[in-house]
């Protein structure tokens, strides 16, 4: 500047002219540089759905070939005994048995009724029933009689199919189950079938959402993690691992999304009543009564809390956990009950 003033006799107000020029200038370059993230995000969007739609409906596709094998050799298992009947003579010629796959589309419909519809609102879901009454044309028969390639195209046309006439504003992501050692000869099948439900669960619920969500910039998505998930627990480590997955999928969405105005929270609770935890014979410290959690869980989304975790005294034990030294928090540890 001192330079510029012996040159061109710069007086006062074309320097305070100058020097506004300059700090514009900073501000233009900032904003440049916001767009140009804001355009780079834009422009990889519809890849990064692409893949996520791809992964989802492979996951969900997995899932219902697990099913499907199973059905299929709990038939081959039975075969020699329906050959020895179609073999015998007089009644036992009578006798016979199938094994099929059978949907209680009535009980799935009036849980989710009750518990995740608010069936008030104007739309193809709303009044009691009506829940029922779709997934009885779209989703029953698939699900009785369909290939995996088609129950995952059934649900991704049905999602879809009820968004278009009334977009999702929440979906809370709470596909969950805690098997024990008894529950699977194996610790990998327990595993398998831990992750198949728990994360793959999850991922089906989510992705499809997302899908929708993004395009219109706007949605909130709640994924249901546990305070579990952040230490790995000795007495339930395929839980504990597969909670921690979603944990930190969801942190990470939120961050990826938020400019997309879709909202993303993770719940972290600790033992609250359920019918999960009526099957522990252990002490389970500071259980939390369903109402309470619930109203702890609806007004951490009314404030899209990033993350909510109860009860406090829970979270806050496993969370001195996590800064313990190691060697420490491991001999605790060992101390865990075990499903």
């Amino acid at each position: 500047m001192t330079r510029l003033e012996a040159l061109f006799s710069a007086d006062k107000v074309i320097r305070d002219q100058y020097v506004a020029l300059t700090k514009r200038i900073g501000q233009e370059n900032a904003v440049l540089k916001t767009l140009e993230e804001k355009l780079a995000d834009a422009q990889g969007a519809a890849d990064r759905r692409k893949v996520l739609q791809a992964e989802r409906e492979d996951a969900y596709r997995r899932v219902f070939e697990a099913i499907i094998n199973e059905q299929t050799a709990l038939a081959e298992l039975y075969n020699p005994l329906l050959s020895r009947l179609a073999a015998s003579s007089g009644t036992l010629r009578k006798l016979g048995f199938y094994v099929r796959r059978v949907v209680d589309v009535s009980q799935w419909g009036a849980f989710a009724e009750k518990n995740l519809l608010d069936q008030r609102k104007a739309g193809p879901l709303n009044g009691r029933g009506s829940l029922t009454a779709h997934a009885e044309i779209m989703l029953k028969p698939a699900w009785e009689k369909g290939t995996a390639a088609e129950i995952q195209k059934a649900m991704t046309d049905w999602i879809h199919a009820i968004d278009n006439e009334t977009p999702l504003d929440l979906v809370i992501a709470n596909a969950g189950i805690g098997l024990g050692q008894n529950d699977a000869p194996t610790l990998a099948e327990i595993t398998e079938r831990t992750f198949d439900i728990n994360v793959q669960g999850v991922f089906n619920t989510i992705h499809p959402a997302l899908d929708r969500m993004i395009p219109r910039r706007r949605g909130q998505i709640a994924i249901m993690s546990s305070v579990a998930g952040f230490v790995g627990m000795p007495g339930a480590a395929p839980y504990a691992a597969s909670k921690a997955a979603v944990r930190s999928y969801g942190e990470g969405l939120r961050g990826a999304y938020y400019r997309h105005n879709v909202e993303i929270n993770v719940i972290c609770p600790g033992f609250v009543v359920s019918r999960m935890t009526d099957r522990n014979r252990f002490r389970m410290p500071f259980l939390m009564d369903t109402d309470k959690a619930a109203q702890k869980i609806v007004h951490g989304l009314e404030r899209n809390k990033p993350r909510i975790a109860f009860p406090w005294q829970m979270y806050g034990s496993i969370r001195l956990l996590q800064m313990m030294p190691v060697w420490l928090a491991d001999r605790l540890l060992r101390r865990s009950p075990r499903k």
